[in-house]
């Protein structure tokens, strides 16, 4: 093996995380983003003597993961309706279980924000406030307000990036309201 095969092949893993949320946005699927995911992968490496351009490496993995869903769609045509079997959010031990993680995840990362930030994102964000409501709540110009929800959701980006796959519908939200 080249050690130009070998860096591509390094590179094509390092993709797996893109290509699991790229999927799961498509699916709203653990199980079935896992395995396409996977199966992209897989793929790009057996297949990785066809990649002419390495900076094209992103697209090109992209368009393999596309063909394996769209394959998906097909066969699936035959046997299941494709919404109850991509759209179907079964609770399961490990579903639960990734929540809370998520959970005590999204209050730490909340808990690690500045005073000013860690307001100013739940006033919005949990409570739905505008702008100007922030403001006057907080006595603060309205400038300061957005800054301060700038920072905040690109901290909160950062810290939760990893977590960013696994599926929650709304649990930011619902984790601060009491609901889980």
């Amino acid at each position: 093996m080249t050690f130009r095969k070998k860096t591509l092949i390094a590179e094509i893993a390092k993709h797996r995380p893109r290509l699991y949320k790229l999927c799961f946005s498509w699916t709203h699927n653990y199980y079935l983003s896992e395995d396409l995911a996977q199966e992209t992968i897989t793929q790009a490496i057996n297949k990785i003597s066809s990649l002419k351009d390495p900076k094209a490496l992103p697209h090109w993995l992209s368009q393999i993961l596309s063909n394996k869903f769209r394959n998906f769609i097909k066969l699936s045509r035959d046997t299941d309706s494709i919404d109850d079997i991509i759209l179907s959010e079964q609770v399961t031990p490990e579903t639960l279980y990734h929540q809370d993680q998520l959970r005590i995840k999204i209050r730490q990362a909340i808990a690690s924000l500045p005073v000013g930030q860690r307001m100013a994102i739940t006033l919005a964000d949990l409570e739905g406030h505008s702008y100007i409501e922030i403001s006057a709540i907080l006595g603060t110009p309205i400038g300061t307000v957005m800054s301060r929800l700038s920072r905040a959701r690109k901290r909160l980006a950062a810290l939760l990036h990893d977590e960013a796959c696994q599926p929650t519908a709304n649990l930011y939200t619902q984790v601060f309201n009491g609901k889980k």
